[in-house]
């Protein structure tokens, strides 16, 4: 008897840890998907202004064609030497 008492203890300690392991590998897997489609989102962004179309970002048009130049390197940055601006926080003109 004391023996099937214990063995449901532990029975339920394991299933309490595994449910937590689950949760902490959903959170995970959660994370990676937004970092990555965010990534992607930047991707596109970059793409589109080494193709000359033209940017907006907080309510300026940015574009190559009017001297800002694309800094890769340091954190997606676009630049015209006044006006500093984060790709992840731009839009693509439609």
């Amino acid at each position: 008897m004391s023996e099937d008492i214990e063995c449901e203890k532990e029975k339920k300690k394991f299933f309490k840890y595994v449910k937590g392991l689950i949760f902490l590998i959903a959170v995970y897997i959660v994370l990676y998907f937004t970092h990555s489609i965010d990534k992607n989102r930047v991707d596109k962004i970059a793409i589109a202004f080494e193709n000359n179309q033209e940017l907006i970002c907080d309510n300026k048009v940015v574009s190559s064609t009017k001297g800002y130049k694309y800094y890769k390197k340091e954190s997606n940055l676009i630049t015209d030497g006044d006006n500093i601006f984060e790709l992840s926080k731009c839009l693509i003109k439609e």
